[in-house]
């Protein structure tokens, strides 16, 4: 059989032999050069993939298989063939399988949908990292001999470049740009120092000259300043570039042979450097001759303490500029480093006009033949440092107090890994004793994480942000608790350490267990008969036209209904949102516009912002209007119009249950449209938080305590999850939430302990 060139092979890894059937027909429907392979298992797979790996394109694998599963599947996948492309295609769409297999190295990932249109997409995906793949090989061969010429002339121990008709760097290797202080990509477009300076010192333009080919070459020394290279004897040779027959620049090789820097002129910049430290330093040296006690000083002293420079002091004229409570420990001081050679440094206060500041003197003698010929020494000005101190003093108090004072266990770890600070709370919470905590480390206590991870992490401790883990405390008596640590680096006692919080999440891990559980059959158990049933529908559907098949189709739209309101609630209980600032106004009216609000009214009353992430709290503001409109109408509650259907084929909105009617979104099941122009909602803040209310018949106070419920409903076919969806996306932001009386008579949610910015 011939193989086309261009053609596209595929192994599609799935245990459901029926879906991947499905697969096969849609994927070569959507692009004729697809030819699909099956196989039942991982095991199958790489049974194929050994036997011919030149046969496979492309692995497209689900995740949840008996034995191992996909990211198992990819992991070994990627330890033969590092650039096979490898996509997970799964109804399996959680954030933790998409984060490991990006991790393990997946091309791409595509969660399986509902209905045929995924199959344009996945063919689309398929056929581009295919592709891909081979636009790289083919570089990849094109390239290497360039990469070999550009070895051969980034080794050479000279500088070497090309230079366009004006004088500029069109290409240079890695030593000329080392020479400049630079990169090669940096220095390319730049003027050359070398060719204005040839043009300036010759009559006529050389360069010039050696582009209209009237000169052979350029060769010479030059010598002088260089910009960007300083003072320099410069050997070069520059060639015309022919290209075709045509010059279209200049090769140019040169070489530093420069003498560097007198000693003279060395010992000057050194005596420069001195000065210049000791001003910054706030330093002054001075030196005392043991025999005729002279003293001298370097010119900084002299501001240092007051003295004019001009003047020649004596040894007691300087003693008398310091504090008369510190004079006689200073002189103490120089006399016993005079008689008997001791070396010192002490602290005291010299008179600055009306104010004292604080200086270190140090001294030391110079010994010769076992006898003092002179101390010398210097003087430091202190005074700012030692305020600082005092008040880093008063900081670590107030630190202390609050540290001692949280609610959660925290700890101070040095970078060895030590405790060296633990607050009441750690102590309380782990049942061991501040001094048994103080000589253990973090290893001692964590019972979910590797020590070697453990080191790891302290290690690598971001410079700027947080380091967030979650992992499991134990107790003194045994007992193991869940705990999220965050940790960052702060300075402690002058030295860098870490600060570590613990929080117990006993409660979010239970509930994220139950989560997992619950999404995992959704996603999978479910969506994956629904795909298989959508697709023999579409296929019984164009053989031939009966009534029943769209009461079929029918019936699926409400099971997709049904797994999008289970799985929005699964999503809305992540207890980590990304939030940033975001205007309540612009929120409410991008929500506002994505709910069917007929004749409705939206009236706004607040122009602040607030912390939230915003895809959340979107969705926080579509539930509340829902469930305003769809109770807002006494009309509609005497009707009994409870049932609202989405078509989640268009409509990308979160479902929502309503308490007060049901699981709609704005049309019943027996009318396709309903009065709702009387309803008015508002959107406010208070001190504490903001709110969402409507004008309807309200919430009775019965009901207020358990329309938070999961399940709970109003309506004979409402799954209850709306309002339930609004109190797990609160609490994922730490609010509080409330269901009250507004001030027109119906129901009004208040939001508090809201982070507002500024």
């Amino acid at each position: 059989m011939t193989v086309r060139s261009d053609e596209i092979r595929v192994l599609h890894v799935d245990d459901d032999a029926e879906f991947a059937d499905l697969t096969a027909t849609f994927l070569q429907r959507a692009d004729d050069r697809i030819r699909v392979q099956t196989a039942t298992g991982a095991a199958d797979a790489l049974d194929r993939l050994e036997a011919d790996p030149d046969a496979v394109d492309c692995i497209l694998s689900d995740h949840d298989m008996p034995g191992r599963d996909g990211i198992e599947l990819l992991r070994t996948v990627r330890d033969q063939f590092s650039d096979l492309p490898f996509i997970l295609f799964t109804g399996k769409g959680s954030e933790a399988v998409a984060s490991r297999a990006i991790s393990e190295g997946v091309t791409d990932y595509l969660q399986k949908e509902t209905g045929t249109e995924q199959y344009e997409v996945l063919a689309n995906r398929i056929a581009n990292a295919v592709q891909h793949r081979r636009s790289w090989e083919e570089l990849a061969n094109r390239n290497q001999e360039l990469r070999v010429y550009e070895r051969m002339v980034n080794s050479m121990q000279e500088s070497a470049c090309v230079y366009d008709e004006a004088g500029r760097f069109r290409m240079v290797n890695q030593y000329l740009a080392e020479g400049h202080g630079t990169t090669p990509s940096e220095l390319e477009g730049e003027i050359s120092d070398l060719i204005p300076r040839l043009r300036a010192e010759h009559e006529n333009d050389p360069y010039q000259e050696l582009l209209d080919g009237e000169r052979a070459e350029l060769r010479g020394e030059m010598k002088g300043e260089f910009p960007r290279h300083g003072y320099g004897v410069i050997e070069y040779r520059i060639t015309p570039l022919v290209i075709d027959g045509e010059i279209e620049g200049a090769v140019g090789v040169a070489r530093d042979i420069t003498e560097r820097r007198q000693r003279e002129a060395e010992l000057v910049r050194l005596q420069d450097l001195l000065d210049e430290t000791e001003r910054l330093a706030h330093v002054g040296g001075w030196e005392i001759d043991a025999e005729t006690m002279e003293l001298v000083w370097t010119e900084h002293l002299s501001s240092l303490l007051g003295l004019d420079p001009e003047t020649d002091p004596s040894l007691s004229q300087v003693i008398e500029t310091i504090h008369e409570d510190d004079r006689d420990r200073v002189s103490d001081a120089i006399c016993r480093a005079l008689d008997h050679g001791e070396e010192f440094e002490i602290e005291g206060r010299v008179h600055d006009g009306d104010t004292l500041r604080c200086v270190q003197i140090h001294g030391v003698p110079r010994l010769s033949e076992g006898a003092v010929e002179a101390v010398r020494g210097a003087v430091r000005d202190v005074t700012e440092h030692r305020q600082r101190e005092r008040e880093l003093d008063q900081a670590r108090a107030e630190y202390e107090e609050l540290f001692n004072g949280m609610n959660d266990a925290a700890w101070v770890i040095d970078p060895d890994g030590s405790i060296v600070a633990v607050n009441d709370a750690a102590v309380e919470r782990t049942g061991y004793s501040r001094e048994e905590l103080l000589s253990m480390r973090p290893h001692d206590i964590d019972a979910g994480t590797e020590n070697e991870e453990i080191t790891r992490l302290i290690e690598t401790m971001p410079e700027d942000g947080i380091q967030i883990i979650e992992t499991v405390r134990e107790t003194k008596d045994g007992e193991h608790i869940p705990v999220e640590i965050g940790s960052s680096l702060i300075t402690y006692r002058g030295q860098t350490a870490i600060l570590s919080i613990g929080r117990d999440i006993t409660n979010r891990k239970r509930r994220e267990q139950q989560l997992e559980e619950f999404a995992s059959v959704v996603s999978h158990d479910l969506r994956n008969p629904l795909n298989v049933a959508e697709g023999r529908l579409e296929l019984a559907r164009a053989q031939c036209d009966s009534d029943h098949l769209d009461r079929v189709a029918d019936a699926h739209d409400r099971m997709t209904t049904l797994i999008e309101n289970l799985l929005a609630l699964a999503r809305s209980s992540d207890a980590n949102p990304d939030c940033s600032p975001v205007s309540l106004p612009d929120l409410a009216d991008r929500s506002w516009q994505l709910v069917e609000t007929a004749d409705a009214t939206l009236e706004t009353e607040t122009d602040r912002s607030v912390w939230v992430d915003p895809s959340r709290a979107k969705q926080l503001f579509e539930n509340l209007f829902r469930n305003a409109l769809e109770h807002g109408s006494t009309d509609a509650l005497s009707a009994g119009q409870d049932r609202v259907e989405i078509d989640s084929a268009t409509d990308d909105r979160e479902p929502t249950d309503l308490v007060r009617g049901g699981s709609g979104t704005g049309r019943s099941a027996d009318t396709n449209e309903r009065d709702e122009s009387s309803v008015t909602v508002t959107v406010g803040d208070f001190e504490d938080g903001f709110y969402v209310a409507d004008d309807g018949p309200g919430i009775s106070a019965d009901e207020r305590d358990r329309v938070f419920e999961t399940g709970y409903s109003s309506s004979a076919e409402g799954i209850g999850f709306g309002l339930s969806i609004v109190a797990q996306v609160a609490e994922s932001h730490d609010w509080d939430v409330d269901v009250t009386t507004s001030e027109r008579g119906g129901a009004r949610f208040e939001f508090t302990d809201v982070d507002f910015a500024e």
